[in-house]
């Protein structure tokens, strides 16, 4: 998607992570979560206002604390259907499940994924709470 809308001025594409992926036209955020920092990555969200995260699994997700770190930080979530339960978490309300790559690429075309907007969404913000399996999302706003 960055490649292919590298040059509409209404996207702007950001990778947060840890390592820098060369060649592409995103902009790189360095974030890592640490023990000490396990909130790192929904800081890092929250703080950048970042509207949407594409989360676009290739295979079903049993879980996916990437998904719940958008949400949590006020994202939507964009996904597909064969995202295992990363769709079955964005269907409660975090988000977006398109049926396909093509209906993916056709919102960004028509610009009709900009009502993802957190402007537009006043989305709610979560704290995450960490067991030995799993994270919750506790309201916070």
């Amino acid at each position: 998607m960055a490649l292919r809308f590298e040059n509409d001025p209404r996207f702007s594409f950001l990778h947060l992570g840890k390592t820098h992926i060369p060649g592409l036209p995103v902009i790189h955020h360095p974030v890592s979560a640490t023990a000490a920092k396990p909130m790192a990555m929904r800081d890092a969200l929250k703080r950048l206002e970042i509207d949407a995260a594409m989360i676009w699994s290739l295979c079903l997700e049993t879980f996916s604390l990437t998904a719940y770190e958008a949400a949590a930080a006020g994202a939507a979530v964009i996904t597909g259907p064969d995202s295992g339960n990363i769709a079955a978490f964005t269907r409660e309300g975090h988000g977006l499940v398109l049926p396909d790559e093509r209906s993916l690429i056709a919102m960004f075309e028509s610009g009709e994924i900009l009502t993802l907007a957190r402007s537009l969404r006043q989305p709610p913000l979560y704290n995450m709470e960490f067991s030995n399996l799993t994270a919750d999302l506790e309201t916070v706003s």
